[in-house]
């Protein structure tokens, strides 16, 4: 064995020193190879007290219109994926509520509170979308409008847009259809050329087209016993036309909730028909729930291009349509917990045009 000499000490100490630069590029790598991997994934996390379920539904639109479950332990959830492309992706609670998500590489957004008072943080998209909808609280129907269109105009670049655009012009029946033709001309190019803007812009055209279109005089439908809906002997009552499919999971849960939510009106004063979009009538019948005379099912098995949905130039799922008893169009979309109070205030603003001669 040859002496530790202080030549053998130097020898190896320059043998180990020319192995740390292997070392630490070996490290770097690494290190940039573990910062990749996390900024190609994106994180939803958060805790929702009083969930009435384990389970919430995430919808997408695009590239195809798809649903993934999410699944809670008390409350609490992770999901993460890794998107190829910037998406959104709404979550659908169970008071009928949808919040967006703006999902992206390396984001994290974080849910928190209670079913009724959420709390969004996040970065980019949602960080401005949470701004807005907190600026938004308690303010008036006129001065909630005004302030949606100047952040629709300070913003004219943001995704935002899109989910404000929905939410308070679409599926608002009294929005002035002028003024959002207005707001989406001066939206920025790099918005208006995303897929998510081409869906919007159907639905922008459906909302005109149906503004201009505010009675329903005819309705060409067949019920469970093959026999065609009689249409003009309905009268004096509220309509309700609720649209839906055996394949749509959520227009199944709209349908449902809604049936519990009409308990607040008198059976005399409405009826419900449920219009399926249903190609397949064994698969129509199997989904469909017990009839009675204020729940009524329909369908004429056409699909898309079923007259109901023509009628009112309907693109999306699930739909509803609230008539006067005059057959004349109060709203469309409307939530289910204001259906009882919208009726009664028609009720109370036209106690004589609600009866059909």
């Amino acid at each position: 064995e040859q002496p530790y000499t202080q030549n053998a000490y130097f020898s190896r100490k320059f043998v180990i020193m020319k192995k740390i630069p292997f070392l630490l590029i070996i490290l770097s790598l690494w290190l940039a190879s573990s910062c990749n991997e996390e900024k190609t994934s994106f994180t939803l996390k958060g805790k929702i007290e009083n969930l009435p379920s384990d389970t919430l539904l995430l919808y997408y639109q695009v590239p195809e219109f798809k649903f993934d479950t999410l699944f809670c332990q008390n409350g609490s959830f992770t999901y993460t994926i890794n998107p190829d492309t910037f998406s959104i992706f709404s979550l659908i609670l169970y008071n009928e509520q949808t919040i967006p998500v703006y999902v992206d590489k390396g984001e994290t957004v974080e849910i928190t509170g209670t079913i009724n008072d959420l709390n969004v943080k996040g970065n980019g998209e949602n960080k401005l979308l949470s701004q807005i909808t907190e600026t938004l609280k308690g303010l008036s129907p006129e001065a909630t409008m005004l302030k949606v269109d100047s952040c629709i105009q300070a913003n004219a670049h943001s995704f935002t847009n899109i989910y404000l655009i929905d939410n308070y012009y679409i599926k608002n029946p009294s929005a002035n259809y002028d003024n959002l033709e207005r707001l989406v001309k001066n939206l920025h190019g790099v918005v208006k050329d995303t897929p998510y803007m081409s869906q919007l812009q159907t639905k922008i055209e459906a909302f005109g087209n149906r503004q201009k279109n505010q009675s329903i005089l005819s309705l060409v439908a067949l019920d469970m016993k093959g026999e065609n809906v009689k249409w003009n002997s309905i009268r004096n009552k509220y309509i309700f036309l609720n649209f839906w499919v055996s394949w749509h999971p959520q227009s199944i849960i709209e349908r449902d909730t809604l049936k519990i939510s009409l308990k607040g009106l008198e059976k005399e004063d409405f009826i419900v028909y449920n219009i399926s979009l249903d190609m397949d009538k064994k698969a129509w019948i199997e989904a469909c729930d017990k009839e009675n005379d204020q729940w009524k099912h329909l369908c004429d098995f056409k699909g898309w291009n079923s007259f109901p949905l023509r009628n009112q130039d309907i693109h999306e799922l699930p739909f509803n349509v609230l008539l006067a008893p005059t057959k004349r169009v109060i709203a469309h979309n409307i939530p289910h917990n204001e259906i009882v109070d919208r009726v009664k205030q028609h009720k109370k603003d036209n106690p004589k045009k609600n009866i059909t001669k």
